[in-house]
């Protein structure tokens, strides 16, 4: 029994009301065992007993373990309402969602993971908590813009460098080591809070993150690998991923106003026209079809391996931009951050995001990335995801914490 009591504590999540229903159970069933009087126990020489008053104890036994069952589901789904364990919910959300994606994906999906087909992939990324609620935002940005004919003179000011709010944070949340959690709604969708914002400005504002973003594009334009999937290096892609950030941390509405009055235009890949994109969504739809690729990969969604490629060098180009260093608390959740995103381009990605900050802290691994051309081992590409995820530590695999929902541990 104390076994049992150990294993309910220490099991993470829901299951542990599930182990607390079983030890109940247990008990239940060990009461009316002792109740029968096993036989095994009986003094031979002893008479019979005389037949049990209750021929239905077996039903009664039944019933009351099903009671117990559902009081203690009860008693935990309460309990986490009450404590406010909205990160649970959101990722209990997660999981419903993908295993609903998982049970309506394509038959030529690779056992239902990572469904090939684009228009498929496509859907998904637009039923994309996150990204229902930017499509909103930004047809509202819209209809303000149309209301008004133009883009009014404080529209235009709403960039990063011009909202202030993230500068004016009680100094309360800490030092540059506080682990501030993901700041995940019940519904699982990402919002900005005053955390966010100190976290932004201890990073060093709008203006370190620009700086930031544009070493991210300048290693992304020279990895052989990961190039393919831009179509036009001309594109401020630095500058939108920097506005992309700072709203997303609390710095006003950068990256929605630009997408908002952001054009439309045509573009051929392999002999198809596709159009250039406005949002998160479009814009892996046109990497998919980027001209660049080869005809044969033409529209095959993003895989394991091109979100890997993407961390490392992301997590590499934040150490170089000196952010790394100089917030270690803006850091962390930034991790957190791109480990919640990450899953809209490849549900297994998540688990891999520490991995890839480990990756960018060698000095040995950036001079053999270099040496090979800029592009990362072969194994990275080739590797089946069962021995991908058997070199993460037990505890980074994503069935063992709820991270990045929680506190990291």
């Amino acid at each position: 029994m104390a076994a049992a009591a150990w294993a309910v504590r220490g099991a993470p999540g829901a299951r542990r009301a599930w182990y607390t229903a079983a030890c109940l159970a247990a008990c239940v069933a060990g009461a009316g065992a002792a109740a029968g009087g096993g036989a095994g126990h009986l003094d031979a020489d002893a008479p019979p007993r005389a037949p049990k008053p209750h021929p239905d104890w077996t039903l009664f036994e039944d019933a009351v373990l099903v009671i117990l069952t559902v009081i203690t589901g009860a008693v935990y789904l309460l309990s986490a309402r009450l404590t406010g364990d909205d990160s649970a919910e959101a990722r209990g959300a997660y999981r419903r969602k993908e295993l609903a994606w998982r049970h309506r994906a394509p038959a030529g999906a690779r056992g239902g993971e990572q469904p090939t087909d684009a228009e498929h992939a496509l859907q998904r990324a637009r039923e994309d908590a996150d990204i229902v609620v930017e499509a909103r935002d930004l047809a509202h940005a819209a209809v303000h813009l149309g209301a008004h004919g133009h883009a009014r003179a404080d529209d235009d000011a709403a960039s990063a460098s011009d909202q202030p709010p993230y500068q004016h944070f009680p100094s309360k949340l800490g030092g540059e080591r506080e682990d501030v959690p993901l700041n995940i709604s019940a519904d699982g969708v990402h919002r900005p809070n005053a955390a966010t914002g100190w976290l932004l400005a201890q990073a060093g504002g709008p203006q370190a993150i620009r700086e930031f973003t544009d070493i991210f594009y300048e290693r992304s334009f020279a990895d052989a690998h990961l190039r393919q999937f831009i179509r036009d290096q001309d594109d401020p892609h630095a500058e939108r991923m920097a506005d992309w950030i700072c709203e997303k941390m609390g710095a006003g509405t950068p990256w929605t106003s630009a997408r908002a009055k952001r054009k439309v235009c045509p573009f051929m890949a392999h002999g198809l026209e596709f159009k250039t994109p406005t949002d998160r969504a479009s814009a892996h739809y046109a990497a998919w079809h980027s001209p660049k690729r080869r005809p044969e990969d033409l529209g095959l969604r993003f895989q394991l391996r091109d979100c890997r490629v993407w961390m490392r060098l992301n997590f590499w180009a934040l150490r170089e931009s000196g952010i790394w260093e100089r917030s270690p608390a803006f850091t962390a959740y930034y991790v957190k951050f791109i480990a919640h995103f990450v899953s809209v381009y490849a549900s297994t990605a998540p688990q891999f995001a520490r991995e890839s900050a480990r990756w960018s802290a060698s000095p040995a691994n950036i001079e053999r990335y270099r040496a090979n051309g800029n592009i990362m081992e072969a194994s990275l590409f080739a590797k089946p995801l069962k021995l991908a995820l058997e070199e993460l530590p037990a505890e980074e695999l994503d069935e063992a914490s709820p991270w990045p929902y929680t506190f990291a541990s």
